[in-house]
């Protein structure tokens, strides 16, 4: 694996330091090299490269807001057998609730910077709900195609997840749900006006961490331009669990 780094990177030295968990479904492992330390996750191919791709135009566009640290991806990539995401490596630890209100307030920047891009500057501004790739939460594929309204997004986005459970399980209860769940999407925000934000959209607390100093990380994102709440979606349920 050092020599294909060396090779990938255009590095002069890779020393593998360490594995460790990538998540909850792909593996890790820690490198030093001639660009620092870096973490390397990889996955099966045909899953993998789309996962990946995904995270790392996620963390990307993070990254440019300057609200909320994420690892620095580097590069995504593949072999005969897998595919690779190479990201900045961040020694991290769980985040502790002193921190829960810093980590906060900087995901309600990262949730305003496009809504404020608007007025500062417009042409940088996404008008539209999606997001530019497929992206994945976990191991499942998210439907990003770019819409003009929120409850057009919304709808598109929680049907492809029932129309999976319909094919993959056979639930006719999820169907039954899903034909009156759809009529009141649109009763939710009726008379709400939405802009996109840009959304992490996985965010729990097994993706978000804190460094030595302190300060509040998240990783593994599942990015897409979407109402500013939905992030709480996740956050809400599994943090009060852990």
């Amino acid at each position: 694996m050092e020599d294909i780094l060396k090779d990938t990177l255009g590095l002069t030295f890779v020393k593998r330091q360490r594995s460790m968990l990538g998540g909850y479904i792909s593996q890790g492992n820690v490198f030093d090299s001639s660009a620092g330390t870096l973490f390397v996750k990889k996955y099966s191919k045909v899953q993998g490269s789309v996962m990946f791709n995904g995270e790392y135009e996620s963390l990307k566009a993070i990254e440019s807001t300057g609200t909320v640290r994420v690892p620095r991806p580097i590069k995504v990539f593949e072999d005969s057998e897998n595919s690779y995401i190479v990201m900045e490596y961040l020694d991290m630890k769980s985040m502790y609730s002193d921190q829960y209100a810093t980590f906060g307030n900087q995901l309600a920047k990262l949730h305003l910077h496009n809504i404020e891009l608007q007025r500062k500057d417009p042409m940088k501004y996404v008008s539209k709900f999606g997001f530019h790739c497929q992206t994945c939460c976990g191991l499942l594929p998210q439907k990003n195609d770019w819409e003009s309204n929120w409850i057009t997004f919304f709808t598109s986005k929680i049907e492809e997840q029932m129309e999976r459970l319909r094919v993959e399980y056979d639930d006719e209860e999820a169907e039954d749900l899903w034909t009156l769940g759809q009529w009141n999407i649109k009763n939710l925000f009726e008379g709400i006006t939405v802009k996109p934000s840009l959304l992490h959209g996985d965010l729990w607390s097994g993706n978000a961490g804190q460094l030595d100093d302190g300060s509040p990380v998240t990783y593994d994102a599942a990015s897409f331009y979407g109402h500013h709440e939905y992030d709480l979606g996740i956050a809400g349920v599994v943090w009060r669990v852990l």
